[in-house]
């Protein structure tokens, strides 16, 4: 690769590997902190007018082209190309009217697992300005730290290889300007794009307070449970719910301001259907505390259709569990997830209660 690589202030070059000694001069950067693509013609020797040229590696369709000015360099907004290996880049210079390519079409980032991620701290619940930090825990240092404005968003390029743990933190700004002050959230961890969701854009307003989303052709795969990390990046295990591949954000739970699962991995191969529409409930926790806090949480909705199924993710409830139910007067069927499923059609309500929140106006009636 030819391609340099810009991360927390260190430039470094493929040429410095001892595998690449014999690489062409690098004539692009990638500067993560600013998710931007730096293109220079004259780092490989060219003083012509020259041009990039961006394609998309799978289908070889040309997405844009940039001219360059002899000695000049451009930019290229990485925001619009999520995953930097699915697209390529081509250096072009221009001889008596005709444009030459000089080298190689190659890949923005040469590892799958790098993505461009931008992060609006007020849409985590932080108005103000702030100071958002990506740690590796492992190596112990900051890939990125930025300050943002209330209302701003920081964009960077992020490694995800080898199943690499970062962190990210939201700080109040250092008084004395530099630094970082108090912590304004809990831990949370940063993951690819494969294992996060987007809520569903139009959520159901089923009465004031209370959403739910109704999704179609769903898969859906029972809780495996296993402990992961410490403090507020700890994990109970993995949950599994798609949509079109797709995470679907609305079946996570977040207990004590953290995320208590993670997304598994969507199933492989043909599943048994199940026809809808059920209601997804979650899982029941054995706990008496916990099935009233997060077990009964979406179950406003099945008091509001009586008719409609109760998918569980569980094997059974307990006795205690279902005489709480016929207190209740919740008398809908019940059905369990046992296995993975792809189901036609599944509404996702939104809790009406989470740990350390009040209740969400509506659910008492």
């Amino acid at each position: 690769m030819s391609a340099m690589d810009l991360e927390s202030g260190v430039l470094q070059s493929a040429a410095m590997h001892p595998d690449a000694c014999d690489a062409p001069p690098a004539w692009f950067l990638i500067d993560r902190a600013r998710a931007k693509l730096l293109a220079m013609p004259a780092l490989r020797g060219l003083h012509d007018p020259a041009r990039i040229v961006l394609y998309c590696l799978s289908s070889k369709e040309l997405l844009e082209t940039l001219s360059i000015a002899p000695g000049g360099m451009v930019e290229v907004d990485l925001t619009r190309y999520p995953r930097p290996s699915d697209y390529g880049v081509r250096l072009q210079r221009l001889t008596d009217s005709a444009w030459i390519t000089v080298g190689d079409l190659e890949p923005l980032a040469p590892n799958p697992d790098t993505e461009v991620h931008s992060i609006a701290p007020h849409e985590w619940g932080v108005l103000g300005a702030c100071v958002v930090s990506i740690r590796d825990l492992e190596r112990r240092h900051n890939v990125v730290r930025k300050f943002v404005d209330a209302g701003g968003v920081l964009t960077a390029v992020i490694d995800f290889v080898g199943g690499r743990k970062l962190q990210l933190d939201f700080h109040e700004p250092s008084e004395r300007g530099s630094g970082v002050g108090a912590r304004l959230l809990p831990p949370a961890r940063l993951v690819p794009h494969s294992q996060r969701g987007v809520p569903d854009p139009r959520p159901l307003v089923v009465t004031e307070g209370l959403r739910a989303s109704h999704r179609r052709d769903v898969v859906l795969a029972p809780l495996a449970l296993a402990s992961a990390g410490r403090g507020g990046l700890a994990t109970n295990g993995n949950i599994g719910a798609w949509e079109h591949g797709e995470p679907i954000v609305e079946a996570m739970e977040y207990v004590l301001g953290r995320q208590r699962y993670q997304f598994g991995d969507v199933p492989d191969g043909e599943l048994p259907a199940m026809t809808g529409p059920v209601i997804y409930a979650g899982p029941t926790h054995a706990s008496w505390g916990h099935f009233l806090t997060q077990g009964l949480s979406r179950l406003w909705f099945a008091k509001q259709h009586p008719t409609m199924p109760i998918l569980w993710d569980a094997r059974h409830l307990e006795p205690y569990q279902q005489h709480v139910l016929d207190v209740l007067g919740i008398a809908n069927p019940q059905r369990f997830l046992t296995e993975p499923v792809r189901v036609s059609e599944v509404i996702f309500p939104y809790p009406g209660l989470r740990a350390l929140r009040l209740i969400t106006s509506g659910v008492s009636g």
